[in-house]
C-alpha cells in the first residue's frame, strides 16, 4: 500500500489497470467501442470478461487506504452524476434502475470512452451494464473498516443531476 493520493489521474489508471488481464479479442472489443464499431460478438466478449475485469478493479481498490478509498469513491461518484443525463439515458433506452449499471459500465470501460459518450450519447451500447461497479468501494469501505463510508452530497441515483434532465 502506498499513501499516494486518488487524483483523477489515478483513479484513471486504476480503471486501466482493471483490463490488464483480459484476452485480446475484449481489448479489441473496447478499442472498437472507441470507434463506435461494436459488433454482438464484442459485445459478448466485452459482458464475459467483466467479472474479471470487475475483480481485478476490486483487488486495487482493497488495497488503498481509508483516505485514498474516499478519495477514489467521491471521483467514481461524480463521474457517475456528470453522466446521469436525460439525453445518454435515451440512448440506454433501459430502465432507471438499469441505467446507473449503464452509468457504471461506461466509466468502467475507461476515460476514452468515458468522454466519448459524454460528447456524443449515441455512442452509449445499450446491453452493456456493470452492476457491481457503483457501489463496490462503499462495500469495501465497509467491510474493511466496519464503519460507513462518510457521504458526500453527490448522488449517483438515476434523475438526481438536475441540469442533466431539463424537464
Amino acid at each position: 500500500m502506498d499513501d499516494k493520493p486518488v487524483t483523477e489521474e489515478r483513479f484513471w489508471q486504476i480503471i486501466e489497470q482493471s483490463w490488464s488481464k483480459v484476452a485480446p479479442e475484449v481489448q479489441q472489443a473496447r478499442r472498437n467501442l472507441l470507434h463506435n464499431a461494436v459488433s454482438e460478438l464484442d459485445c459478448q466478449n466485452l459482458l464475459n470478461a467483466l467479472k474479471e475485469v470487475v475483480l481485478v478493479y476490486e483487488d486495487q481498490i482493497d488495497d488503498l487506504r481509508k483516505p485514498q478509498l474516499i478519495e477514489f469513491d467521491k471521483i467514481l461518484e461524480r463521474k457517475l452524476f456528470d453522466i446521469d443525463r436525460e439525453d445518454i439515458h435515451k440512448k440506454h433506452g433501459g430502465t432507471v434502475e438499469r441505467f446507473l449499471f449503464a452509468r457504471s459500465f461506461i466509466v468502467l470501460a475507461g476515460m476514452e470512452y468515458y468522454d466519448a459518450v459524454i460528447d456524443d450519447p449515441c455512442r452509449v451500447i445499450p446491453k452493456l451494464e456493470a452492476e457491481e461497479m457503483s457501489r463496490s468501494a462503499k462495500l469495501y469501505y465497509y467491510h474493511k473498516y466496519d464503519e460507513e463510508m462518510p457521504g458526500t452530497d453527490i448522488s449517483i441515483e438515476t434523475f438526481s443531476n438536475k441540469a442533466g434532465w431539463p424537464k
